[in-house]
């Protein structure tokens, strides 16, 4: 007990600050970039059963701008071939969850029982009851997952194989786009994680480019924003609680290393830790920091509105549908899903360089894909994602807003609804017909 006052008190027994963070700054990253799976684990996986195949094809026909020149648009009418999934593969739940047992986001011990619960229900998804123990351990598994394994790159999405007829036995479904090129077999490299889905956070970072991209017929449609986070500000100086709310809700949500140079995310870890600190000098002169910072940010565009960053996905059930022809249910045309809202959704790609890059779309219930949360779930009929300054589904990202609430409705009302395509020539994977 003596040692560890000695470490985080002075002579007097009041808490140190500098101590207190060098200690817990050496607890190290939660970051899983490029990490390998567990070796056992590894050779289970090694062992999948993985079936290769073709690519989900689509022909839209819309209007479009292309570049004839440096600066110069012009009017383009035609069918373009587009691939719905381009650098996505599927794997089973039973894939997903062991990738997550080696990547300790599920114990061994849970793995075994959802294995013996899953088969209980006959593996299927629809049959999982809402708040069991099922449930609770799916709902940890990540169900996207960004890997690269030997010549193979692009994401795995989580999807009930084991219910689609005879794919059943099948672990992992690799379309031609996630395989850059034909190597080995699949059991002679090991599996390599980039990322994986994590929730980070319920506010969305609108910046300039995403603000230029707006319009509307008011100018100060943004002003009711901006004042409520002024409010806000202010209201957060009345207690610690306030003040320590507001800490965290000024923290970038795009971030994943809370020992930056932000002085919110020192000052919210200190305030945590020990509500005592509140009037020390160094918390004081985060506080001041944090405040600065914030103003400065909102007043050259930076402002939050309810959302979320995360993966793009495409409807695996689409592309099982079109790749081998199975009736499963899908996500029709004009359909989108995220978090089983019913509304509509602004989607923001970063760096958003042209207006025709935000889309505005109609969200949709879907309970086949209860599993799929925090991520945009697009059908594979609109070609939405090639407007979106051409991306694909090998890990692009996107801002979700939204406007089931106030900000997210100011936000959506100003999507420009632009009646044309921008169709870049160097995206030679879609050709014009």
């Amino acid at each position: 007990m003596n040692e560890l006052k000695a470490g985080f008190c002075d002579s007097e027994g009041r808490t140190v600050l500098s101590k207190f963070i060098a200690r817990l700054s050496t607890r190290g990253s939660n970051s899983f970039a490029m990490s390998k799976i567990a070796p056992d684990i590894d050779a289970v996986i090694r062992n999948a059963n993985v079936v290769y195949c073709d690519d989900a094809k689509v022909v839209v026909s819309r209007k479009y701008k292309t570049i004839s020149a440096p600066g110069v648009l012009s009017d383009e009418s035609g069918e373009r071939e587009l691939v719905p999934g381009d650098g996505q593969m599927i794997g089973s739940i039973k894939f997903m969850a062991l990738i997550a047992v080696g990547l300790k986001r599920i114990s061994r011990s849970e793995y075994k029982e959802f294995l013996q619960e899953f088969d209980k229900i006959g593996c299927n998804m629809s049959k999982v009851l809402f708040g069991t123990r099922l449930y609770r351990i799916i709902k940890k598994i990540p169900m996207v997952v960004q890997i690269r394994h030997e010549a193979k790159k692009g994401i795995i999405v989580g999807y009930n194989l084991e219910a689609v007829g005879e794919m059943k036995d099948v672990h992992l479904v690799c379309p031609e786009s996630a395989r850059k090129f034909v190597a080995g077999e699949w059991s002679e490299y090991s599996l390599e994680v980039c990322n994986f889905l994590k929730k980070k956070g319920d506010w969305v970072n609108l910046n300039p480019q995403f603000i230029g991209a707006l319009s509307w017929e008011n100018p100060e449609a943004l002003l009711p924003i901006a004042k409520w986070w002024c409010d806000y500000a202010d209201r957060s100086l009345e207690s610690v609680a306030e003040r320590l709310n507001f800490a965290h809700l000024s923290v970038g949500n795009d971030s994943e290393d809370v020992w930056d140079d932000d002085p919110s995310k020192r000052l919210s870890f200190a305030i945590k830790a020990n509500s005592d600190l509140i009037n020390e000098t160094q918390v004081c002169n985060w506080s001041k920091d944090q405040y600065s910072k914030f103003f400065n940010d909102m007043a050259i565009g930076r402002l939050m509105v309810p959302g979320t960053y995360s993966y793009e996905v495409m409807d695996p059930g689409y592309m099982i549908s079109n790749i081998f022809g199975y009736d499963v249910p899908i996500l029709n045309t004009g359909e989108y899903y995220y978090n089983d809202k019913e509304c509509g959704c602004g989607l923001f790609r970063s760096p958003h360089i042209h207006p025709t890059e935000s889309q505005f779309v109609a969200l949709r219930k879907a309970s086949w894909l209860w599993y799929l949360s925090d991520v945009i779930v697009m059908n594979g009929f609109d070609g939405i994602w090639d407007n979106m300054g051409g991306s694909d589904f090998d890990g692009d990202t996107c801002a979700i807003i939204p406007d089931d609430t106030e900000f997210g409705k100011i936000v959506c009302d100003g999507i420009r609804r632009i009646p044309y395509d921008i169709w870049e020539p160097a995206q030679d994977r879609k050709s014009v017909v």
